[in-house]
């Protein structure tokens, strides 16, 4: 497999991820800095701000497991939630020790959010590089905590969304799709 690089056919892999990291294709463009002066954001309360910070719990991570899609492609781990799910018993303590680790420092245990961005054709041939759908392979846990993180923010989105941006609200716009 390989792309066209300033129009010739190339399908040396280390030519292709040079140019492909050229392309800085996820970079905002430094017109894009915006001013915010003067904005009045909206805010939360004392207690959807304990919610959002409240220490995880082992029911709450399970629900997530339980409720993610056990046949979905598995990450750069190998494991896909259909194993977590079936060995929880085993995996689940140690799963869960990850957590309050990341809760008290902010960081993630090395590697728990190494992925892999494979290309996948958007067409039969493709033969240059927006002819292919990047997609990003994570691995279980970081998808387990971003899944908990967003199931808090679900709770208090509402209070900060203007009400002039009700497409971000459930029910409307991209939130279904994304959330």
């Amino acid at each position: 497999m390989g792309i066209h690089i300033n129009g010739t056919w190339c399908d040396d892999p280390h030519r292709v991820k040079s140019h492909v990291k050229r392309q800085r294709r996820f970079e905002a463009p430094p017109e894009c800095k915006l001013k915010l002066d003067d904005v009045n954001f909206k805010t939360i309360s004392e207690d959807e701000n304990a919610l959002l910070c409240g220490i995880f719990t082992e029911a709450e991570v399970f629900k997530i497991v339980s409720e993610c899609g056990s046949s979905k492609c598995p990450g750069p781990d190998k494991f896909n939630f259909f194993f977590i799910k079936n060995n929880w018993e085993i995996l689940g303590k140690d799963i869960f020790k990850a957590i309050p680790l990341f809760q008290s420092s902010g960081f993630l245990l090395r590697g728990c959010n190494a992925f892999f961005i494979t290309l996948v054709p958007k067409k039969a041939n493709p033969s240059e590089l927006n002819k292919f759908r990047l997609i990003s392979l994570i691995r279980c846990i970081y998808k387990i905590l971003s899944k908990v993180l967003v199931n808090r923010l679900r709770k208090v989105l509402p209070s900060v969304i203007d009400v002039n941006q009700s497409a971000s609200l459930k029910g409307g716009g991209w939130w279904t799709t994304f959330w």
